[in-house]
């Protein structure tokens, strides 16, 4: 994938973070303002996984051409375009509803995906089922749970500290897993003491 596509792809999300900052700013309640910090801290990484995704499936093509890479292909553009409805949903003030439609777009995807893609294997397309990405529905599914719950009047505070809490999880875990990936690529080198003279 081009560097200028990957700028696309990125460009596209900036009007929905700076959507969403002012929904964050001006927002009435608190629990307005965690709905929208939590969507907030969503796009980065989605939009990073969209950039990964779509750079994977166009290496995965150039080293051993597959049937299963072009309906992959669909399922990945059609969850971007889901996940920019809903966080410009979100951004325009409907933030229940974006999230809603940010989080079936995911919960989509998980369950009709049936493959992964690892590039740098000597198979770049891996068979991945549902079973497989049972951790990331639930997690997507108590997500939309809550959600709903909001979106119904249900827990006006405590349900949009929880999709707060469960976006900021979900952040920090994807942090730590990129900084061990990153440590286990780049060991730090470690020098014994100098001997005392």
């Amino acid at each position: 994938m081009s560097f200028a596509r990957s700028a696309l792809v990125i460009t596209l999300f900036i009007p929905a973070i700076l959507g969403l900052i002012i929904q964050a700013w001006k927002s009435d309640s608190l629990s307005q303002c965690l709905v929208a910090l939590a969507c907030l801290c969503l796009i980065p990484e989605q939009a990073h996984m969209a950039i990964v995704d779509l750079r994977h499936i166009a290496l995965a093509q150039g080293k051993k051409p597959d049937s299963r890479l072009q309906p992959f292909h669909q399922q990945v553009c059609l969850t971007i375009s889901g996940q920019l409805l809903g966080f410009y949903l979100a951004a325009a003030g409907w933030l229940a509803l974006g999230m809603f439609v940010l989080l079936g777009s995911l919960i989509g995807f998980n369950l009709i995906a049936a493959i992964r893609l690892e590039p740098d294997g000597e198979d770049p397309v891996v068979p991945w089922g549902v079973i497989k990405r049972l951790d990331v529905l639930a997690l997507d599914g108590l997500a939309l749970a809550l959600v709903v719950l909001w979106l119904f009047d249900y827990g006006q505070l405590y349900t949009p500290l929880g999709i707060f809490t469960l976006a900021a999880v979900y952040v920090v875990s994807k942090l730590i897993a990129y900084l061990r990936a990153w440590q286990s690529i780049n060991p730090l080198t470690s020098h014994p003491p100098d001997s005392a003279e």
